[in-house]
């Protein structure tokens, strides 16, 4: 229900820009992103590149649009990179880099990059209930 609505107001904020603008594009690219339809939130990454007009936008893209990027090109090493060159950030590129490897089956990559997330946002819901579910722990309900 979460991922629809961002969705649908994503896809508002740009029917609502005209011309189209990067700014909307980004934010539409960031609702796809973390829905998961990787592809399209791509496209609206390059759409953005080529409307990108600083005074229209608001300055340059924000830093989020990087990590977006790399998570849709499934790149965790390059969110661990961002978050610790730019510590502000590490909190948001390092649970996208565990997104990014939730999937991929394998509990040692889960655990590596949760524990950096862990130590990025100790109190993030998601962090613990992937490092717990890798970790073999019992959970209730399951």
């Amino acid at each position: 229900m979460f991922k629809a609505r961002a969705l649908l107001y994503a896809q508002r904020l740009v029917a609502s820009e005209t011309p189209h603008s990067a700014y909307a594009l980004w934010h539409r690219a960031y609702a796809r992103g973390m829905a998961g339809l990787y592809g399209a939130a791509l496209a609206d990454l390059t759409a953005a590149e080529k409307l990108a007009d600083p005074a229209r936008d608001g300055g340059p893209p924000p830093a989020w649009v990087a990590h977006i990027r790399a998570l849709c090109n499934y790149n965790a090493t390059s969110m661990e990179a961002a978050a610790k060159r730019v510590p502000a950030d590490a909190p948001f590129a390092t649970f996208l880099a565990l997104l990014d490897v939730t999937g991929s089956g394998s509990a040692g990559e889960v655990l590596e990059k949760g524990k950096l997330a862990f130590e990025a946002d100790p109190e993030n819901p998601y962090v613990m209930d992937r490092m717990t579910g890798a970790g073999g722990v019992y959970r209730m309900g399951t």
